[in-house]
């Protein structure tokens, strides 16, 4: 995974006093009569927590599609539908195995979602507050993250 740096984890102690300066209170602090506050809105605690999950799935799932793609792409390339035996197929069964697997037909699906998937992984490299999001297929621009 990529959060290797990220200290994410809990630690329950019992009877052990730790001293108020040595907490780490980014999220949280106790007060000096041992209350427990927590600090932000509960909707802001909640983001920071969804955007790090997005972060999690978008940096492990995207590299993962990106590879499917490029393998139904190079499959679809040599794959062809033809009889066990060669020498029995017609010439009409190879005009029809030919347009079968010409490449406006099975890379129709792939090549779209291959360079969206290179789009959105150079978007999530670059970290820019408005990239572009362009398809190849229609002529609109969703920008995301205003």
């Amino acid at each position: 995974m990529n959060f290797e740096h990220a200290d994410n984890g809990f630690l329950r102690l019992d009877h052990v006093r730790i001293p108020r300066e040595n907490m780490l209170n980014r999220f949280a602090k106790v007060l000096p009569d041992g209350t427990y506050v927590k600090l932000g809105t509960a909707q802001s605690n909640y983001l920071t927590m969804v955007v790090s999950r997005v972060e999690l799935l978008l940096s492990e799932i995207i590299p993962l599609l990106k590879k499917a793609c490029v393998i139904a792409i190079r499959y679809s390339v040599i794959r062809r539908q033809s009889q066990l035996r060669p020498r029995q197929v017609t010439q009409k069964q190879k005009s029809w195995t030919i347009r079968l697997s010409s490449r406006n037909s099975f890379l129709s699906w792939p090549q779209p979602m291959l360079s969206t998937l290179w789009q959105a992984a150079f978007w999530i490299s670059s970290k820019g507050p408005t990239v572009p999001f362009w398809t190849e297929t229609s002529a609109t621009c969703l920008s995301f993250m205003h």
